[in-house]
């Protein structure tokens, strides 16, 4: 499966690749995570949401504080 966050710089650096697969791979089963992102203006904040579709579940939601 060709991955379209592959760039030169992560084909050159393993730590890179590892760290982005975990980031955009459900841990369960590997297949890659919908990442969604919702903006609340009114606070300055950001939630991101990552969610298996295969395995039906949330594997992620983190609030982002803007600056």
């Amino acid at each position: 499966m060709e991955q379209p966050w592959k760039n030169q710089k992560s084909n050159n650096n393993k730590e890179h690749q590892a760290f982005i697969e975990t980031q955009n791979c459900c841990a369960l089963c590997g297949n890659e995570l919908k990442i969604t992102v919702e903006s609340y203006l009114c606070d300055y904040n950001l939630r991101e949401e990552a969610f298996c579709e295969r395995c039906e579940i949330k594997t992620r939601i983190k609030d982002h504080k803007l600056h």
